[in-house]
This record gives structure tokens, C-alpha cells and sequence, in this order.
């Protein structure tokens, strides 16, 4: 007898067995599992390698499909047995390894065994046992990482398993999870998830809301925590008592509403809050320009709301420095660090000459752009026609106004949302943010001068930037000198020249990785983490 088991998983297996002291006889084999009979298999199935190697006429093959897919989570041997001469095949006994990874083939399993219950009372029954099984799955993640924090937990694990990590766990929290290029705010975040990882620290993130594929995060090593395992982000602290070492919380109203149950569940964590931009400042100013006297109610309850997350804190974080100077207006003791995010300088290729025409970038959603859109149309753009009619500007963004897109306005286009701000800088020899009112850093600004694009700015919009008096020629404090400089930069390819290099070096000196990761260790070891745990 020779024959051979080629293989064998959860579901069949599979091989060959042929008696040339009887040839024309298909062999029977008994099949067992773990010393349990199974079946009996005729090994009588045309091959047709067998017959090309010369093994009789190729009709010696078997193949036994469970009438149930092995339990996966069981050792299994199986065993195929000559029944005339109790000989057992090659590579036989087989054995299937208990499995403890949640493979294709588990889910297949246990899928297929929960579509087969068809009575309501046995779906209860699953669906209580797997909400069960979930819960207990999630703490025992939690507990596992928990581990890694014990000093003899290394000993206890096998070499070819030793990656924990054991120095500093950040969770981050926010309202919503990152998308690429959807905002500032995403880009920040992720920025200095980037940075607080090239410094040596394991970054956990929960959001309320989980509107976005977490590809973003979890491509970048972030452990996500997320629904179902992970309801809320109560429940993400409830089960990580005393495991982080530093909440790093974006936006205000997550700091109000967290704050207390961070110091409760992690009362060793320090805290750090970014937060984002003072919508207060914000609002205070649009408030005053529409003399809206709700507005400036919502404005005040809103200031009291960012002032006490800041006097909470152990460490604010703001992009802009006028805001840092508000917050310790308000809040002396407060701990203030500005910190922008990380740009890569990356110049067009497109000359001055290729270009031409002005752009703005905006979500029209909010206010100020939508308000920057109708004075940039309807009181500057006129006047720029006025001197020099080949100016055309075009409009980009999500959420643009109705009343604007369906009235011709001589010049502009309105072009809508563009996945790649790269092909608006390629076409626009200049950027422009016109802003009246607003607060915080602009990421349309920071573009705009990565790409080496000049933006004309309002001193709103570029508030909190620090720019070096050698690119005043970028400012334009009302209509009338937003055109001259609008006019002057467009039209002179010294000058514009000149502002570029100047954009170039603003992003290099400001916004690179290294200085990124240096404001940030400086801000965490400011809150009270020791600087050898970074």
C-alpha cells in the first residue's frame, strides 16, 4: 500500500492511496479524528498527476468534505487508515493546531452555525451569547495591554511573542475621527498623533462620532478603539482605569465633557487640550460686524466654557499666538504652548507665467468663509476689474451658497470641492483669504505657502502667524489695499517671486516635522510627564 495525505483543514481532506499488489481495487480507508471513527473513504477519484507519475491509471485519489466544520478552537488529529491492513498513509496522523487568530475560515464556521438557528427563542439565545462574548472580549483586550505594563510580563511570554510596548500611552479624544484633507482640524490632529509617535509614545484614539473609515489612523499604527467592542468613549475609560499616562483632547466641547471622567478613571494621566481655535474670539467679532445680540449671548457662554476647560488643564494647546495671549489674559495660570501643525514645503511646478488668475479656498458652511466669499465677489473683485479685467477668480469648497453660484458675477467661477488642493495651485497665481471676522490658524493659508502660492491675507486671516514684517506685502488690512496688493503681486513677477521664496521659508522654519516634535515633547513635559518617558 502507498498513498499520501496531501491535506486536511477544518473542512475536508484530501490525498491518495494505491494497492499495487491489487490495482484494480480502490483502497478503503478509515478516516479518524482524535481516535474517533468518521467515515470510510474510497480512494477511487481520477487524478490525473497520479497518471502522469505512473501510479496505475490516475483513479486512486480521495477527497471527505465534514458534514461540519471542525471546531476551531480544538486541537484536532486525524488520522486515514487502510481498513485491510490497518497501514496508516504518509503523513498521517495530521494535526490541526488549536487556532487563536479569528481567520476566514473561523468566521465562515460560526457564521454558517448561526445562520442554521431558526427558532427565536435559539436567535436570542446566540445573539445574548455573542453581546456576551463581546464584552468579555473587549476587557480582555484592554487587560492584555494592561499587561505590558507589568514589569515581569516579558518573562511570561514565549520569545518569538515578545513586542509589548512599555513606556508612554496617550489616548486622544475627539468628536469626530480624521479624514484626509476634509479640514484643518484633521490635519492637525493627525499631525500631532504623527509627532507624539516619532517620539516614542503607543497613541490610542476614540471619537463620538465615527463618520469616517479609521484607515487614516490605523494605517499609521494607532490602536482604534471603536463600536461594537467599545460603545462610547465612557465605556473606553471605564475600562482603561489607570492605563494612560496623558488624554490629549481636541476641541472644547469634549474637554467640558471629559475632563471629569478622565480625572476620575486616570487621575495619574496629565491632560492636554487642543483647542483648535477660540470660537469665542470668533464669534465676538461676528457678532459686532452683524450687531446680533443672541450672537453675542452664545459668544460669552461659549468664552466661559473654553476658559474653565483651559484652567482645568494641565497643558492648552492653541495654533495661534494672539489666542495664546487672550488665554493667559483670561486665565493667567493657564499653561499655553503654540504649536501648528506639520506642513511639508513642496513648490509647484508651474511658473509664474503659467499661472494667472486668483483663487479662494473655503467650507462655506462656516461663517467667515462664506462672509470672506460675498466681500471677495461683490466689493473687491469690482475693483480689481476696474484696473485690470483679466483677473478671473475662482471659487473652491464644499457647501457653496445658492444665492452665489446662481447669479453671474462678471469673472468668477465657481468651481466646487476639488480632492487635490495641488491642481488649484497649479492654475492660481495667487491664493487669497479675505476673512472679516474668525479665529485660529488657517490651513488655507499654510497650503498656499507650501506650495510656494502667495496668499493674500486680512489681518484676520493671518492672525496668530508671527509673519516677519518681509511679507507685509501679503497684507491687506481693508478693500482698497487687499486690491493694491492683489494688483501688486499679481502683476509684478519680481515682487511675486520674491513672497514666494518667502511662503517657502515661512513653512520650513515653522511647520516641519522636527520643530513640530520639539513643541510638542515640550508641551507634554510641561504637563507633568517626565521627560525619560518620551
Amino acid at each position: 500500500m502507498i498513498g499520501h495525505v496531501d491535506s486536511v483543514t477544518r473542512r475536508k481532506v484530501k490525498g491518495w492511496a494505491f494497492n499495487p499488489d491489487d490495482p484494480h481495487v480502490p483502497p478503503k480507508l478509515r478516516c479518524l479524528c482524535n481516535g474517533e471513527f468518521i467515515s470510510i473513504i474510497v480512494a477511487n477519484s481520477y487524478r490525473p498527476d497520479l497518471e502522469q507519475a505512473g501510479i496505475g491509471n490516475g483513479y486512486h485519489g480521495f477527497e471527505l468534505e465534514w458534514d461540519i466544520a471542525l471546531d476551531p478552537v480544538k486541537r484536532h488529529v486525524i488520522s486515514l487508515v487502510d481498513e485491510a491492513s490497518g497501514q496508516e498513509l504518509k503523513n498521517s496522523p495530521h494535526m490541526l493546531e488549536a487556532e487563536n487568530c479569528f481567520d476566514e475560515e473561523f468566521k465562515n464556521g460560526l457564521s454558517g452555525l448561526l445562520r442554521s438557528i431558526e427558532s427565536r427563542e435559539g436567535q436570542e439565545q446566540a445573539a445574548g451569547f455573542l453581546l456576551d462574548q463581546a464584552e468579555q472580549l473587549a476587557q480582555r483586550m484592554v487587560e492584555t495591554e494592561s499587561l505590558c505594563r507589568e514589569d515581569d510580563f516579558l518573562d511570561r511570554l514565549p520569545a518569538e511573542k515578545i513586542h509589548p510596548f512599555t513606556g508612554c500611552r496617550v489616548l486622544v479624544l475627539d468628536e469626530v475621527v480624521p479624514a484626509k484633507n476634509r479640514d484643518a482640524g484633521s490635519n492637525a490632529i493627525v499631525s500631532h498623533i504623527e509627532s507624539l509617535q516619532r517620539l516614542g509614545m503607543e497613541v490610542s484614539f476614540a471619537a463620538v462620532q465615527y463618520d469616517a473609515a479609521p484607515d487614516l489612523l490605523t494605517g499609521i499604527g494607532v490602536h482604534f478603539y471603536a463600536p461594537p467592542l467599545f460603545r462610547s468613549i465612557e465605556d473606553v475609560l471605564r475600562r482603561n482605569v489607570g492605563q494612560f499616562d496623558a488624554v490629549y483632547i481636541h476641541r472644547t466641547s469634549m474637554a467640558i465633557r471629559y475632563i471629569p471622567l478622565i480625572r476620575y478613571w486616570n487621575p495619574h494621566a496629565v491632560i492636554v487640550y487642543l483647542v483648535a481655535d477660540l470660537h469665542a474670539v470668533r464669534m465676538m467679532r461676528q457678532a459686532e460686524m452683524t450687531q446680533d445680540e443672541l450672537l453675542w449671548q452664545d459668544a460669552f457662554r461659549t468664552q466661559k466654557a473654553e476658559l474653565a476647560a483651559a484652567w482645568q488643564v494641565d497643558t492648552v494647546i492653541t495654533h495661534s499666538s494672539y489666542e495664546r495671549d487672550v488665554l493667559r489674559t483670561h486665565v493667567p495660570a493657564a499653561n499655553v504652548h503654540v504649536i501648528p501643525w506639520a506642513v511639508d514645503a513642496d513648490p509647484v511646478s508651474a511658473t509664474f507665467y503659467q499661472r494667472h488668475g486668483i483663487a479662494f479656498i473655503g467650507n462655506y458652511k462656516h461663517a467667515p468663509n462664506r462672509d470672506a466669499a460675498e466681500y471677495l465677489i461683490n466689493e473687491v473683485m469690482p475693483q480689481i476689474w476696474a484696473i485690470d479685467p483679466t483677473i478671473d477668480c475662482r471659487i473652491y469648497g464644499t457647501g457653496l451658497p445658492k444665492h452665489l453660484v446662481g447669479v453671474r458675477h462678471g469673472r468668477v467661477h465657481f468651481i466646487g470641492p476639488v480632492p487635490d488642493l495641488r491642481d488649484v495651485f497649479l492654475t492660481a497665481r495667487l491664493t487669497v483669504a479675505p476673512l472679516r471676522y474668525g479665529a485660529g490658524l488657517k490651513g488655507k493659508v499654510l497650503d498656499s505657502f507650501a506650495a510656494g502660492v502667495p496668499c493674500v491675507c486680512t489681518p484676520i486671516a493671518a492672525e496668530g502667524m508671527d509673519l516677519p514684517l518681509s511679507m507685509n506685502a501679503l497684507l491687506g488690512g481693508d478693500t482698497q489695499s487687499l486690491v493694491t496688493v492683489i494688483l501688486n503681486l499679481h502683476n509684478d513677477p519680481e515682487l511675486y517671486n520674491k513672497i514666494s521664496e518667502r511662503c517657502l521659508s515661512y513653512i520650513q522654519k515653522n511647520c516641519s516635522r522636527e520643530r513640530i516634535d520639539a513643541l510638542i515633547k515640550a508641551a507634554f513635559v510641561s504637563a507633568g510627564l517626565q521627560e525619560n518617558e518620551l
